[in-house]
């Protein structure tokens, strides 16, 4: 859509600054390197943090006069054959992620113009989600356990770096004070895949080197009860008397009846037919 001799994507936090990763096209792999520790010298660098979703042109900030004298260019970009670029930023508040696009051209190139900085607007949204959605498609390995639902990628502190849309309007709905930033839970790191209960949410968190893969769904009826609640409503359901239940878990028959209200309680259930139905339905 818009020539270049080199483009570079960086995906990162808005915050921290931390850097996640980065794709070089056509580039050199030490600019990367070269480009991240002279940020605070790259005026465009400063002008896309003030202005998400606006591209900016390196020569809207500077002349090429100016350009060719400065010893910084002389330094840096000249080395790299690198005297204009174009970049956006793309920011979601809500997961606290950016993402940098750049696009690069020789200073002896024609300037960048408005037709790419308009046609940079219009793709670097696209683009972020679409990159987004490739990496789940690639995720969602049939092999992993709960790979079909709402799933991130986050670090040890909780903190995004990919999000399906299904994943942060369930985060959202949980946890409606939430506003981006790490996640409203811990996440365990003391095993590499581990299931925990976070209100009405069932979190399954599969550690995947420093990173980890965390799903989420909302718990359905039978999931409410303990493991012994669980073995009482599926005994009960099937038609068994108090008395038999009692006996094989060794317990008195005023416990199982005292269990049994609470388990009509959570499931809102008021009779042995309703248990019964719902046991049997799966609704879990």
């Amino acid at each position: 859509m818009i020539p270049a001799t080199g483009a570079m994507w960086r995906r990162g936090h808005i915050v921290s600054e931390i850097t996640h990763s980065q794709t070089l096209v056509n580039l050199p792999p030490t600019t990367a390197a070269v480009l991240s520790r002279n940020r605070a010298n790259i005026a465009v660098y400063a002008a896309i943090g003030a202005e998400p979703g606006v591209a900016v042109a390196l020569e809207d900030l500077i002349s090429d006069e100016q350009l060719r004298v400065e010893s910084f260019n002389r330094r840096v970009l000249e080395p790299l054959d690198l005297g204009r670029i174009l970049a956006i930023r793309v920011e979601d508040k809500l997961t606290g992620l950016c993402t940098e696009i750049a696009l690069f051209r020789s200073l002896d190139d024609p300037p960048f113009g408005s037709e790419a900085k308009y046609l940079l607007a219009r793709a670097a949204p696209l683009m972020t989600a679409a990159a987004t959605q490739s990496y789940f498609l690639n995720a969602a390995r049939p092999t992993a356990r709960h790979w079909n639902r709402p799933t991130a990628l986050v670090d040890s502190e909780g903190r995004v770096y990919h999000a399906q849309d299904s994943f942060l309007s369930m985060i959202q709905k949980h946890f409606p004070s939430w506003r981006g930033g790490p996640l409203p839970f811990d996440i365990p790191d003391d095993t590499m895949r581990s299931e925990i209960t976070v209100g009405r949410l069932t979190v399954f968190v599969e550690v995947d080197k420093d990173l980890a893969y965390v799903r989420i769904w909302e718990r359905g009826a039978l999931e409410r009860l303990t493991d012994r609640e669980r073995e009482i409503a599926d005994a009960i359901a099937s038609g068994r008397s108090y008395k038999s239940v009692a006996r094989d878990l060794d317990i008195s028959p005023s416990t199982v009846s005292n269990h049994l209200q609470r388990i009509y309680t959570k499931l809102a259930v008021s009779s042995r037919d309703e248990l019964a139905s719902l046991v049997n339905s799966g609704a879990d």
